[in-house]
């Protein structure tokens, strides 16, 4: 299953900035909210990531391009 990104709504926020980070994975340290899409389904979805420098990346994706982002092998655990 593949996901969309269609954009950014928040983030990225760290760990230490957010009151329920004790729900996150273990491993992450920020989150960003985005406007996603799952099989033609759209929602706001929290994704995470280890390293500052990777959820930069997806902003500075967004920055450049009105085109989603195609992540490939999504897993939604919800």
């Amino acid at each position: 299953m593949s996901v969309k990104i269609w954009g950014i709504i928040s983030g990225p926020t760290s760990r230490e900035d957010t009151p329920d980070s004790e729900d996150w994975p273990i491993d992450a340290e920020f989150v960003l909210v985005c406007k996603a899409e799952v099989d033609g389904d759209v929602f706001d979805g929290n994704f995470y990531f280890e390293e500052l420098n990777d959820a930069y990346e997806w902003s500075s994706y967004f920055y450049d391009s009105i085109e989603p982002l195609v992540i490939s092998g999504y897993k939604n655990d919800s």
